[in-house]
């Protein structure tokens, strides 16, 4: 072979490997340009949201420490006649909060009934919605042999500080397939540190299932809301919800210590490598709100293989998505 031809193959030999090389590197650093967009385009959507659902809920704790502050003129009337015009009052807030279940008022019975010398014993009065959507009054004695020292009423009695209790499935029928997930959100009735009783609602949280089954910033992407003690709020896969991700998910909680970073409301994030073999990046925002002390979460999940197109709908998406 020729001494030119030779340099040629050499010449030609070099510079496809350099191409090749080259498109490798842009390859690769392409690919980690996409990735750590989706994962900004993710945290701020999963900040984004979480304000909105925030904003809901601060409205509806708002109702209720309205109902709380307006229960401290209870000694301007007879007992008789307060009760009367209070639960006209919770009435009305029922019946213009149609994702309200219940509206009621407790009232420890030693402020209320001069013959009740007992620490403990109280008395509630309110309304309930039942499954057709009527309303219907509730009223009852409640704690007359002692208080239950395990129960959320005298967790706040005992503290004097509004909660959001974390939520449960209940079924107004008794079947599986009619349940929905629903939380209370309580405030105690207070005459300067003096514990006189709470203004509570339960609230029903179908409502965020709505939204959150709507943020999907890529293809394969999904996010999910997480209540104080890890229990499924809002999951695409309905079957979740009410759930604790604890049991659901014990490894993954355990290994990211997802239910402690929760309950003290942090921003965090991380990759995990599922059983397919595919990693998934998760993002977590934080949901506090003022005065209650058991924060939430909304976390988005998005698959590590994101590709620029992908990169570039994923920003559609949040441009479309974001309230």
């Amino acid at each position: 072979m020729k001494i030119n031809i030779k340099m040629l193959v050499y010449i030609l030999s070099t510079s496809m490997l350099i191409f090749i090389a080259s498109i490798g590197y842009i390859t690769s650093k392409s690919s980690k340009l996409a990735l750590e967009d989706a994962k900004e385009i993710a945290n701020k959507n999963a900040h984004e949201y979480v304000n909105l659902i925030k904003s809901e809920l601060a409205s509806d704790f708002k109702i209720v420490k309205t109902l709380a502050q307006a229960g401290q003129a209870y000694q301007k009337l007879s007992w008789e006649e307060w009760n009367h015009i209070f639960l006209e009052q919770q009435l009305h807030i029922i019946n213009e909060n149609p994702h309200y279940l219940a509206v009621a008022t407790s009232w420890e019975l030693s402020q209320i009934d001069p013959e009740w010398n007992k620490p403990f014993g109280r008395y509630l009065n309110g309304w309930v919605r039942d499954p057709e959507g009527n309303v219907n009054q509730v009223e009852t004695r409640l704690n007359t042999e002692g208080d239950d020292l395990s129960g959320n009423y005298f967790a706040m009695k005992s503290s004097g500080k509004s909660m959001i209790v974390d939520p449960k499935l209940w079924s107004p029928t008794g079947k599986a397939e009619d349940a929905y997930i629903n939380a209370n959100i309580s405030v105690p009735i207070k005459l300067g540190n003096t514990f006189i009783g709470l203004a509570g609602v339960d609230v029903d949280l179908e409502r965020f299932q709505d939204i959150v089954v709507k943020i999907h910033p890529f293809d394969m992407s999904y996010a999910f809301l997480l209540s104080h003690d890890g229990t499924f709020v809002a999951h695409p896969k309905s079957e979740l919800m009410g759930k604790l991700i604890g049991t659901e998910f014990p490894e993954l909680n355990d290994k990211y210590q997802i239910v402690e970073n929760v309950q003290e409301g942090k921003n965090f994030s991380f990759t995990n490598k599922n059983n397919y073999g595919q990693k998934n990046f998760y993002v977590f925002a934080p949901l506090k709100i003022d005065q209650i002390d058991t924060p939430w979460s909304l976390a988005i999940v998005v698959p590590n293989r994101i590709r620029s197109e992908e990169r570039r709908v994923g920003k559609e998406c949040r441009s479309r998505w974001s309230p």
